[in-house]
């Protein structure tokens, strides 16, 4: 039987009326929102001026990035992860998990990373050691689909990333993203 036989077999005959063929599909992130954490609009590094737009699997997101001082210290990351049934049932979300990243400066710049396509897009250049000033991210790619292989997809997931310095241990920014996973 040709190949295309089988594809409609599976999707017209089968019980499940074709959510195998869905499962198969590739799958990304979608981005809904970015944004500094409420309460953290006076921190040394904010988001502002967010846009986002979703196509093709891409995320292109625009913004700003304001640094109020010269950062002189590696930053490490913690990440608090949140599901939720869906976009639409906010009021269900659960804590998920808590992920930690020391040394977030070694893996900033990295070219193999889903943001990496994102970070070239910003003038000035957005590197470690971060210095005082505005960066400007126009049209910035996050390719998604690094991600969407996770378990992870049904849900609608809010992620906080607190910025903390590793010397000082405090807190110099908060941003939330939140998004979901998707068929490509």
């Amino acid at each position: 039987m040709a190949a295309w036989k089988w594809i409609l077999f599976i999707y017209y005959f089968l019980p499940i009326n074709g959510q195998i063929l869905n499962m198969m599909k590739p799958k990304t992130i979608r981005v809904h929102k970015f944004s500094t954490c409420p309460g953290h609009e006076k921190d040394l590094l904010v988001v502002k001026n967010v846009q986002i737009a979703f196509s093709n699997r891409i995320n292109l997101i625009s913004a700003q990035v304001l640094i109020r001082e010269t950062l002189h210290e590696d930053i490490k990351i913690k990440l608090v992860l949140n599901r939720c049934k869906s976009r639409e049932a906010l009021d269900s979300c659960e804590k998920y998990q808590n992920i930690n990243m020391n040394h977030f400066c070694g893996i900033l710049n990295d070219d193999n990373k889903p943001w990496s396509p994102f970070l070239k897009m910003c003038d000035p250049p957005f590197a470690c050691p971060f210095k005082k000033g505005v960066y400007s991210f126009r049209n910035g790619t996050f390719d998604g689909s690094a991600v969407g292989h996770l378990p992870v997809s049904g849900w609608y997931w809010i992620v906080t990333a607190f910025m903390v310095g590793e010397k000082s241990d405090r807190t110099l920014g908060c941003v939330n993203f939140d998004g979901q996973i998707v068929s490509a």
